[in-house]
């Protein structure tokens, strides 16, 4: 009989062939060896023996499931039912809702499969953690070893939220510990609807969004009223609205020269939580075939780290020297290859 948790509805997750289901016993020496192997980045001080395995998957494993609420949660990866790695939610906290995220792959596929894996794994991980468990924030504690793996936290939404100094002696060298975070935001979209057009104006009128347009220039009324009905009844224009209970921000999508030009912007006390990032893969996932091309002035430093980790390559530079221009592109996936 499977393992299962009292505290999830389901016990398997799967995206395409890969799987993530209650950790299983079968498994327990391939994670030894794999815990051995990369112990350079674990917090662990000494190798495990099978008799400490067993006596850990016997003893503190086996009554994780029968708990309503388990300090930790753990899984089995699995590719076509073989077991390639294990991780799960750990250190939870029940009454702050939050949890920290623990992951080990094949050692093997580290060296190869590395930023892949990764990702599929946050992905899944997210999903129990936010929509099953509803918690509010997971985060991860990593020693400075593994530099790739920062970009993939990026990529995903993480924000770095502290640097531990000196954490811990590797081979005799003093390595920080940075600590990477992400909120359950709970985002929703609409089309942009006619009603919507004073808070665009609104929005588009705070200090910073003119600072950080290639226009800066106060919009006035009228020049936005004539924008947005011109806008909001194009066929090549796309504009969406963002929700957390209240708006958030919007992305806005025109089809130029069978491309798609993308801007954006979040309400000001909402950044810095990675919405801006969630409208742009949301537009790079809804229109998936598409080329995309967006326009950043140089100052803008929060666009640029956004499109950049989407992906996004600097194609050229316009403006003058005081006021340069960058245009970026995301070429048809069809291009790529």
């Amino acid at each position: 009989m499977k393992a299962s948790y009292q505290c999830l509805k389901n016990q398997e997750y799967t995206i395409e062939d890969f799987s993530l289901v209650p950790i299983r016993w079968e498994d327990r020496y391939k994670i030894m060896q794999w815990r051995n192997e990369q112990m350079f980045h674990l917090r662990q001080d000494k190798r495990l023996t099978a008799s400490v395995q067993d006596a850990y998957f016997e003893n503190t494993i086996s009554k994780l499931f029968g708990q309503k609420q388990p300090k930790q949660i753990l899984f089995s990866l699995l590719k076509e039912e073989k077991c390639i790695g294990y991780g799960g939610l750990v250190h939870i906290d029940w009454k702050q809702r939050t949890a920290e995220i623990s992951f080990l792959m094949d050692t093997e596929l580290e060296k190869i499969q590395f930023s892949n894996l990764w990702s599929l794994y946050l992905s899944m991980i997210e999903k129990i953690a936010f929509r099953h468990l509803n918690l509010n924030e997971i985060y991860t504690y990593s020693y400075e070893v593994r530099p790739q793996l920062y970009t993939v936290l990026d990529k995903a939404g993480y924000i770095e939220k502290e640097r531990i100094s000196d954490a811990i002696q590797i081979q005799n060298t003093s390595v920080d510990a940075l600590i990477h975070v992400k909120k359950n935001v709970n985002i929703s979209y609409r089309l942009v609807e006619p009603s919507d057009s004073q808070l665009l104006f609104d929005w588009v009128n705070e200090t910073s969004n003119r600072i950080n347009s290639i226009n800066s220039k106060k919009i006035t009324k009228k020049e936005h009223n004539v924008w947005f009905r011109k806008k909001i009844t194009d066929s090549k224009t796309k504009m969406y609205m963002f929700f957390q209970e209240k708006p958030v921000g919007v992305l806005r999508l025109d089809e130029i020269n069978n491309q798609l030009q993308i801007s954006f912007s979040v309400e000001k006390k909402q950044r810095g939580k990675g919405i801006g990032n969630q409208m742009i893969v949301f537009a790079l996932s809804k229109f998936s075939k598409s080329e995309f091309v967006a326009q950043v002035i140089e100052s803008n430093t929060g666009s640029h780290k956004i499109f950049l980790k989407n992906n996004f390559v600097l194609d050229h530079i316009s403006g003058s020297e005081n006021e340069k221009v960058m245009h970026y592109i995301k070429k048809a996936p069809h291009e790529n290859n």
